[in-house]
């Protein structure tokens, strides 16, 4: 596998788009090997949270996203 981080993120997406949430999450916890600090792993993970009804989690991580300096407004 040559970028096992970013197929990671890919199986979390897709497994967001089929609305299979716990797997999402699971994909995008390990990226998180790859991508500690990574704002848009951190956005897609604050999603994750509000689907599994974990909306504190989800609040913490998009306020870390928006404090982030190296994050975009888009």
């Amino acid at each position: 596998e040559l970028d096992p981080g970013g197929n990671r993120i890919k199986e979390g997406k897709e497994f967001f788009e089929e609305k299979k949430f716990k797997e999402s999450k699971e994909a995008y916890q390990n990226a998180e090997t790859y991508f500690k600090e990574d704002h848009r792993l951190k956005f897609n993970k604050a999603d994750v949270e509000h689907e599994l009804g974990q909306y504190d989690e989800s609040i913490k991580l998009n306020q870390e996203v928006i404090e982030d300096q190296h994050s975009s407004p888009d």
